[in-house]
């Protein structure tokens, strides 16, 4: 015996993509224990071409994101999906910019290069100014706050200084406004 929701799948409620994956006339009911008989549709699913019986009733309850994929592929594609990393942009010239929007170059026999082979450009360039390889302590930072602005007399090098704020800029109180000159 049928239960009442148990109204055959009519190819009028699929959207016209599901037409090809969805054998409307091999609908039937299968009996499954104590539930009684349900209604259930053969769906071929759209990556894997496997054929697998879906209950009609959790159709209809989900149209909205019904997609006709089989458990296994959905897992497969949510799964690469998460673990697929953007990648960077690179040129010619073994550079790349990093999410965050600092540029890389690729040196890997350079001492301050990281175990990847690749270094901070800022860090290059100031290295490079001051004729020396930068200690660990010291810092590199954009005056102008652009992380991929390189030159030279865009860079200012701080020593064990908190990250985003000048010394010359510190405020003398937690609640006050003004600002201690330095120079």
């Amino acid at each position: 015996m049928l239960r009442q929701n148990a109204r055959p799948l009519l190819i009028e409620e699929m959207a016209p993509i599901f037409h090809s994956i969805i054998d409307f006339k091999g609908q039937r009911s299968i009996l499954k224990g104590n539930a009684g008989k349900i209604l259930h549709v053969p769906i071929t699913c759209p990556q894997c071409s496997n054929i697998r019986m879906v209950v009609v009733r959790t159709i209809r309850d989900n149209i909205s994101r019904f997609t006709g994929v089989c458990r296994s592929c959905l897992a497969r594609s949510k799964f690469q999906e998460i673990n697929s990393k953007p990648t960077p942009r690179r040129d010619t010239m073994n550079r790349y910019v990093n999410p965050k929007g600092y540029v890389f170059i690729y040196m890997p026999n350079h001492p301050m290069a990281r175990k990847h082979g690749y270094i901070p450009e800022h860090r290059l360039v100031m290295s490079n100014v001051l004729g020396r390889s930068l200690f660990s302590y010291e810092s590199v930072h954009h005056k102008n706050g652009v992380r991929s602005d390189n030159r030279p007399e865009n860079l200012e090098l701080w020593l064990n200084q908190p990250s985003g704020q000048r010394a010359q800029e510190k405020s003398h109180c937690p609640t006050c406004t003004c600002f201690i000159s330095y120079s």
